[in-house]
């Protein structure tokens, strides 16, 4: 059985690297927002609804976020390396679902806090 992160074992077919893709963009993304959840409940503390209610909020836009664009940018990345024949590493894989991940995060993160009304 071949590691995930193995670099001699070279991933060709699609399936294989969009499921390893989207393995590690799950893990980052899971992470991630974890993290946000529970410093959410951290802040929240003080009242008792809202440290209940915030992590779960993070955690179900972290599930719809990663549903939305993570499992759509994975396919799109696994079938242009299978188009142009090219093979992947694990570690490939690695930096391509963990960057995907970040970088999603981070424009969501962007966004948010861009007031849009005053570009407008």
């Amino acid at each position: 059985m071949s590691s995930f992160l193995s670099t001699k074992d070279d991933v060709i077919e699609l399936s294989d690297i969009w499921l390893r893709i989207l393995l590690w963009a799950f893990v980052t993304t899971t992470l991630v927002y974890s993290v946000g959840g529970i410093y959410s409940a951290v802040v929240w503390r003080k009242t008792k609804p809202m440290a209940f209610v915030c992590p779960l909020l993070y955690l179900l836009f972290g599930a719809v976020k990663f549903i939305i664009v993570d499992l759509i940018t994975c396919l799109l990345i696994a079938a242009i390396y299978n188009t142009a024949g090219w093979e992947t590493s694990g570690l490939a894989t690695l930096g391509w679902g963990i960057g995907l991940s970040l970088a999603s995060t981070t424009t969501n993160i962007v966004i948010s806090f861009v007031p849009l009304y005053t570009i407008m």
